[in-house]
């Protein structure tokens, strides 16, 4: 008989998580023991560790450290269901979490999901929403054993040490144009690309932003800023325009007073500033 579940764990992502692992809710077993993947015949933590050549951690502290010292962040697709016991296949009337607005200012790149419940819910509500590569790991309960021996399982998750640990040969983020939800909370976004001592370069992404009547920017510092994609217009505190098309830039000295008459949705920014 199936019962509705309410997912009972918080998720255990950090600021610092790279990857994000997601399963469908927590199994009785894992509920009882406020552990993800909690069940004594669940392989997903010997399995991790010995993927990074660790003891297997065997508490739900240990666990939680294990996860956060690799990056690991470890969440469901589901907030509730109706289940019946730990059966994915069972699973209806369910609703979703919010992944977008758990992930948004951490530092993950790459979502796997296990078993095919989660990745065919992640597929269908999340995939597109999204800008971040997933893939699909197999299910590591017990009850998948025949399909997944025990041997073979390290073998399929070792994708998350190589995505962890296979450093770029040269440092850089995600592409320029990029868009997705994670970007579209209010009407204006600023993403810190470089900064040092005197120097910061910014990604800008607004959605039809505009300055509040009245009010001038009058910042100490030199900004040279320029329209990666859409539109924008600029004004003075006399009253005159500039419009900017995609690929137009311009330099603004030091307190130079200027404000944003408007912008499309998307407009694409990317400044400097030089003290």
């Amino acid at each position: 008989m199936r019962e509705t579940v309410t997912h009972p764990l918080s998720p255990w992502i950090w600021k610092d998580s790279e990857v994000l692992v997601l399963g469908t809710l927590p199994s009785p077993a894992s509920r009882q023991r406020g552990l993800y993947y909690g069940h004594p015949q669940n392989r997903f933590w010997p399995t991790l560790a010995q993927v990074f050549g660790e003891p297997r951690p065997i508490h739900a502290e240990a666990c939680r450290d294990f996860a956060r010292r690799h990056h690991i962040a470890l969440w469901d697709v589901f907030a509730q269901a109706d289940i019946q016991g730990a059966d994915d296949s069972s699973i209806v009337n369910a609703h979703y979490n919010d992944l977008a607005r758990e992930i948004k200012g951490t530092a993950i790149h790459h979502i796997f999901c296990t078993g095919q419940k989660a990745w065919q819910a992640y597929q269908t509500h999340w995939a597109d929403r999204l800008d971040l590569p997933a893939a699909s790991l197999p299910s590591t309960s017990p009850a998948n054993r025949a399909h997944w021996p025990d041997a073979a399982l390290p073998a399929a998750y070792r994708v998350i040490r190589e995505v962890l640990t296979k450093p770029a040969p040269f440092p850089g983020g995600r592409n320029l144009f990029a868009l997705s939800p994670l970007d579209g909370d209010g009407p204006e976004q600023v993403e810190v690309l470089y900064e040092e001592e005197g120097l910061r370069l910014e990604r800008i992404i607004s959605r039809g932003h505009c300055s509040p009547d009245g009010f001038f920017y009058d910042q100490a510092e030199l900004e040279w800023v320029a329209v990666l994609e859409g539109q924008a217009i600029l004004a003075d505190d006399r009253d005159r325009h500039q419009l900017l098309n995609t690929g137009d830039h311009v330099r603004l000295a030091p307190h130079v007073r200027h404000r944003v008459v408007a912008t499309t949705d998307p407009c694409i920014w990317l400044a400097c500033f030089k003290s």
